[in-house]
């Protein structure tokens, strides 16, 4: 049985499902020992004795400890906790009941090879339970009662109270009590080697991350460098031939504030996520509020060809915010949503929650899949993620307004489907204290 705990190792936190799916995977290990732990006590036990105890081990563990399990415990596991741990204590105990009638078996011939089989099983049972049920304190509990009636018992009835009985004794107790140690430091070391991974893991991802944000910056802030030294040039050129044209300073003067819009974006997320911005809470007209939002992405809607609609049943009400937060958040939305939505609506929106107000950007755009949702707010991300995609930026909006939400005290809930279109809210508590708290 001690065996099993080498086959696989049980999270150190892990469910009474979980640690039971591992235990469940480890059978094999424990009828090969018991098979040859019977073997091995053939020479000083009746073997009809161990043929029983045998076979009724290997029924345990093919058939009824997997049947009692999932015909008991599980189908009750979801709606009511408490009686299925109940019932995976009752089977616990059985199982444990079975297992620790071995060393009884074996300790009653008086021979020293028969004491040895006995320690050594019940302090292989010790190892398993910790390993197992460490984290369960009533199958813990009931996992041990074999090992430690084996322990106070059996060196009394062999050799009855005595100082020899009580040093045997106290042995059994230290051989278990060296089987919690090992529990203990193997569940320590795998929290460290999980934290260790984890920590890897993330190390490598910002890598990923960092190599992803200078090819994207590479590509997107040359265009507008790009921009700006070809007109200037241009601009050059047309005032020494005195025909300068003034498009040539607006595209200079475009270009410049598209590569300024990109870095301040950087330097606002970098802000936000350090909690380094004060926040001005004051009383918002949602009405007026949602209007601003609309107008500042005006412009953008028109130039592909979408119409913005603002769709509110909450105009004249107000809510406690930073208006220019909230605004930035919102455009951010606005922003993304006109640049996939083309000859579509978008609309904004509002309504009342129980401990707030949602304000939402919606569009009739193309919608995005389950694994494009999952990135879309990371940083230099987009649905498209490839350098030859259908639309230039960084993909940094979407990034700072999630950084807005959160420093408000909020957060940001998307709905999406593909071909029909994508809905972003922003969920406002009413209290000013909570976005303070989201800014510290």
């Amino acid at each position: 049985m001690a065996a099993a705990f080498w086959e696989s190792a049980a999270p150190a936190h892990a469910s009474p499902r979980d640690a039971d799916a591992m235990s469940r995977r480890g059978f094999s290990f424990r009828l090969a020992f018991a098979l040859l732990a019977g073997l091995a006590a053939s020479l000083v036990t009746p073997v009809a004795w161990l043929l029983v105890w045998l076979a009724l081990v290997t029924v345990w563990e093919l058939w009824l400890a997997p049947f009692l399990t999932n015909r008991l415990v599980w189908p009750v596991y979801d709606r009511d906790p408490k009686q299925a741990s109940l019932r995976q204590a009752g089977v616990v105990a059985f199982g444990a009941a079975l297992f620790g009638a071995f060393p009884f078996l074996v300790w009653q011939s008086g021979t020293t090879l028969g004491a040895i089989l006995a320690i050594a099983w019940a302090g292989g049972t010790a190892i398993h339970v910790f390993v197992y049920l460490a984290n369960h304190r009533r199958l813990l509990i009931l996992g041990l009662i074999p090992p430690l009636a084996a322990a106070l018992i059996l060196p009394v009835i062999q050799l009855g109270v005595s100082l020899e009985a009580l040093s045997a004794s106290l042995a059994l107790l230290y051989l278990i009590s060296a089987a919690a140690i090992f529990a203990f430091d193997r569940n320590t070391l795998l929290v460290n080697i999980t934290k260790e991974k984890a920590a890897r893991e993330a190390a490598e991802t910002l890598a990923r991350a960092k190599g992803h944000f200078l090819h994207a910056v590479t590509h997107e802030l040359r265009t507008p460098i790009n921009h700006i030294i070809g007109y200037a040039g241009l601009l050059e050129e047309d005032i020494r031939a005195g025909s300068a044209d003034s498009q040539d300073a607006a595209n200079v003067a475009a270009a410049g504030s598209s590569l300024l819009r990109m870095v301040n974006r950087v330097i606002e997320i970098s802000k936000l996520d350090a909690g380094a911005i004060d926040l001005d809470p004051h009383d918002i007209e949602i009405g007026a509020l949602l209007s601003a939002a609309a107008t500042s992405i005006a412009a953008a809607a028109s130039k592909s060809g979408n119409q913005v609609v603002v769709d509110t049943e909450l105009a004249s009400e107000t809510i406690n915010a930073d208006s220019e937060r909230v605004l930035e958040c919102l455009a951010c939305l606005a922003e993304n949503a006109a640049k996939f939505c083309t000859n579509g609506v978008i609309t904004f929106s509002a309504r009342r929650l129980t401990d707030g107000v949602e304000l939402a950007v919606a569009d009739t755009g193309p919608g995005l899949n389950e694994a494009e949702r999952q990135r879309i707010f990371e940083p230099m991300s987009q649905a498209d993620g490839s350098t030859t995609r259908a639309h230039d930026g960084l993909g940094l909006g979407l990034t700072l307004a999630r950084a807005i939400a959160r420093a408000l005290g909020s957060k940001l809930s998307m709905e999406s489907t593909l071909g029909k279109g994508t809905r972003v809210a922003l969920c406002l508590p009413r209290s000013s204290q909570a976005q303070n708290r989201g800014a510290a």
